[in-house]
């Protein structure tokens, strides 16, 4: 198993569902953080892609990240995205 996905079990197994959010599964979650993951590589790539700030700024809210979802919709913005 290469690091990537050593990764995603990890969050996988951080993660704890609630009764609410019982149509969350482990795996949706995990997909959302390798999303999160892609998007980071992708900003290191370009610090100036919107569009990767923006997804990354809507994996963070899925997974509850509240503060870094909205530092990253901000520089979205800051960058001119406007989806």
């Amino acid at each position: 198993m290469d690091k990537e996905n050593v990764k995603i079990f990890e969050v996988r197994g951080e993660f704890k569902m609630s009764e609410d959010d019982s149509f969350k599964t482990a795996k949706n979650i995990a997909l959302e953080s390798a999303e999160k993951n892609l998007d980071a590589k992708v900003i290191n790539l370009d610090s100036h892609d919107s569009k990767a700030y923006y997804n990354r700024g809507i994996c963070y809210r899925v997974l509850e990240q509240d503060d870094l979802a909205e530092k990253d919709f901000i520089k979205a913005r800051e960058l001119g995205y406007n989806g």
